[in-house]
């Protein structure tokens, strides 16, 4: 056999394939950072009133809840439903569980924006882009 064929990959192809995982990595420690940041305490605080008014029309069935999605258009009908999962999981009315849903969302906003910013300016944009988005405060807090 010749030496090239016993390297499955070329010194280009080899890059590729590094450059590829760096930025998987990137991403994902950035990721685990928003992560991190929006789980951090999440359950700490006492309900807002946003969270009572979720609570309060999760804990009813599910035709209640749509028909309360007239009532209230400020909020999402999504969070409603997850809520209303974890209540009759019996996981009961923990402040983590009202929060997690806007967690999630906050955490994919980061995905979103590193994804976003790669398609439209490149690597180093995206990830700056997304590490700002991940340690933004304002977004941390509506995230909890």
């Amino acid at each position: 056999m010749t030496e090239s064929a016993m390297r499955p990959y070329s010194g280009d192809q080899r890059r590729w394939v590094a450059s590829r995982t760096g930025q998987l990595l990137g991403m994902v420690v950035v990721i685990g950072i928003a992560f991190g940041l929006r789980a951090y305490h999440l359950g700490h605080f006492s309900l807002w009133l946003d969270e009572t008014i979720t609570y309060s029309v999760a804990s009813h069935p599910y035709g209640a809840i749509l028909d309360a999605r007239e009532v209230e258009r400020d909020h999402v009908v999504t969070q409603y439903v997850i809520a209303h999962l974890g209540i009759v999981l019996h996981m009961d009315a923990h402040e983590w569980l009202l929060r997690l849903p806007s967690m999630l969302f906050g955490v994919a906003t980061v995905a979103a924006v590193w994804l976003l910013g790669n398609a439209l300016f490149g690597r180093t944009t995206a990830a700056v882009a997304a590490l700002f988005t991940a340690l933004w405060p304002s977004l941390i807090l509506s995230s909890q």
